[in-house]
């Protein structure tokens, strides 16, 4: 995805192959398969900062349930501040 096209402050990863899913264990509770036999990756959000420290997790129960966008950009300036107060990498 281009974050540029839809006019993001950040990337986002599409995970077509559920390396992510995997990795992070993202997999949806439900039973349902997805259309190709394998498992649904539940929709969360992980911020990650530049060292590739998991800096926030947000993943409700309700799959249908996300965080708004102001949400995501309030915990993404408290990371920023954080790290600009301690001297850490943004």
């Amino acid at each position: 995805m281009d974050k540029d096209k839809i006019h993001l402050p950040f990337p986002v990863l599409s995970d077509h192959d559920r390396v992510a899913m995997n990795l992070y264990n993202t997999v949806s509770l439900s039973t349902y398969p997805a259309p190709d036999g394998g498992k649904y990756n539940h929709a969360t959000l992980i911020l990650i900062d530049a060292k590739g420290t998991i800096r926030w997790i947000y993943r409700n129960s309700d799959y249908r349930v996300r965080a708004t966008v102001a949400d995501d950009l309030e915990q993404i300036r408290k990371i920023q501040e954080s790290s600009s107060t301690t001297g850490g990498t943004q």
